[in-house]
């Protein structure tokens, strides 16, 4: 290894300290960012589309760093006069930073435009990267998958994009520090459970807890914020009864209890939760994460679907048909499966008997097939399923509801990324350090070149050292 030079006298006074100048950002219409008197309009999860300019003063630009709400920096090549960038509002307000850097990497002055956004389209049900088709969410530490909460981008001919990344790297916020593990052992659902609208977000619940977390989604598949802003706690009512019951296991109840009574719909979904041996639906609030709780839950039936027998062995998924849940139901242990339309859940709520359709009588048992998550995969108006193997294959089983079957298609195998990667850095845990994950990390521990993320007030780490400017 070669020994380490100290700097010539020459080669100090060569440094040129000084940085760049603030940049110019201008939009699509060539306002200044954030002009009240431009035309140009955002929207939360549609892109957005600016262009940079170097300031004549100071060191000559050649690049720049820019990041929107925080997240970590992106470095772009300076083009001249006018360099072109594209963000994606996440919130209602936004704030894009962008921070100019000299030829020899001297960090320059930094501009903030602050967008106001109005609200995201409503996204379908079980799309969580914004192109309209359902995706696959799986909680790992099984399935053959580490740790985390596991997203596979959905395909229009209702295949997966195989390549598989960790939404939860962060955590869902039921530990201080945050960690892929906190996923362990819960449920994950999709829904509109924020705002009733827009993005879908997750809610996962722990079994042996009895406790729940929603958080909100970002329209694009990148990872969720167990952070305050970003998530919202579930209260543990809306999960364990006066007799200290847990939900065993939920599903998203979408408008039934409104539709049941007439009442117009909040886009905030209910529950379908399987508690002491029954299944309930449980409206929701309109509140992020808001539930009337178990107690004052409307009892759907406590005969399982064979006919005879509670709930207590048995699973749920829901899709929903017009914003009305279909329910798939399978027995854990035999692995029998079946399937109840909007209007049979209906029927139960008026306290009518119903017969579910049998799809199978095994051949789903959990030990298998893990994973169950209905979606319709082939837009014909009918849930299809995707079912996770133990060794990580996931299926797509189209469904025909008039033959009562499942047609399965090729397996896929799920493939998570060989080696961890910090993503969105927000919040008091998250860093960057290199390509490695930390729940904190130092100024000092950066290696050389890594700039952490600004925290949209202008503080940055340079040289081993915070500075503010």
């Amino acid at each position: 290894m070669a020994a380490a030079t100290t700097p010539t006298a020459s080669e100090v006074a060569n440094v040129d300290p000084t940085g760049p100048g603030a940049p110019a950002i201008y939009d699509a219409s060539g306002y200044n960012c954030g002009d009240d008197a431009s035309p140009v309009a955002y929207q939360v999860g549609v892109q957005a589309s600016f262009t940079l300019a170097s300031d004549a003063s100071g060191e000559s630009t050649a690049s720049y760093l820019y990041q929107l709400n925080g997240t970590a920096p992106v470095s772009v090549a300076s083009t001249g006069p006018s360099t072109p960038i594209s963000i994606t509002p996440t919130q209602g307000a936004n704030v894009l930073t962008v921070t100019a850097v000299s030829a020899g990497g001297n960090i320059g002055d930094t501009t903030n435009c602050v967008l106001t956004a109005s609200p995201a389209a409503i996204a379908d049900y079980g799309d969580l990267t914004g192109d309209g088709i359902p995706d696959l969410t799986v909680v790992g530490a099984q399935a053959g998958l580490p740790s985390g909460l596991w997203l596979a981008h959905g395909t229009a001919d209702g295949q997966l994009n195989t390549s598989i990344t960790d939404m939860g790297v962060q955590g869902t916020g039921a530990n201080s520090e945050g960690a892929p593990s906190d996923w362990d052992g819960t449920q994950a659902i999709t829904g509109h459970f924020n705002t009733g609208a827009g993005f879908n977000d997750v809610l996962d619940y722990n079994p042996a807890t009895g406790r729940g977390t929603v958080l909100y989604g970002s329209g694009d598949g990148s990872p969720l914020l167990p952070y305050s802003g970003y998530e919202a706690n579930v209260i543990s009512t809306t999960f364990i009864n006066t007799t200290g019951d847990k939900a065993t296991s939920i599903a998203n109840g979408g408008d039934l209890y409104h539709v049941l009574n007439g009442e117009p719909a909040t886009g905030y979904p209910d529950l379908l939760v399987i508690v002491g041996g029954q299944l309930w639906d449980e409206p929701s609030l309109p509140i992020p994460g808001g539930f009337v709780g178990i107690d004052n839950a409307l009892p759907l039936t406590g005969t399982n679907p064979t006919g005879s027998g509670d709930w207590a062995d048995w699973s749920i998924t829901s899709s929903l048909v017009d914003g009305l849940p279909a329910l798939f139901a399978r027995n854990t242990s035999t692995g029998a499966l079946y399937y109840y339309t909007p209007q049979q859940l209906q029927d139960l709520a008026y306290g009518n008997t119903v017969t579910p359709l049998q799809i199978a009588s095994s051949g789903y048992n959990s030990a298998t097939l893990p994973v169950l998550q209905a979606a319709d995969l082939n837009e014909d108006g009918t849930p299809d399923l995707r079912t996770v193997s133990s060794n990580g294959k996931s299926t797509t089983r189209i469904f025909d509801a008039t033959a009562g079957s499942l047609t399965a298609k090729r397996p896929q195998s799920l493939v998570p990324p060989a080696t961890p990667v910090c993503l969105r850095g927000i919040g008091p845990k998250a860093s960057r350090c290199g390509n490695q994950c930390a729940p904190r990390c130092s100024a000092s521990s950066l290696p050389p070149g890594i700039l952490p993320a600004l925290d949209g007030r202008g503080f940055r780490a340079v040289a081993g050292r915070a500075t503010a400017r």
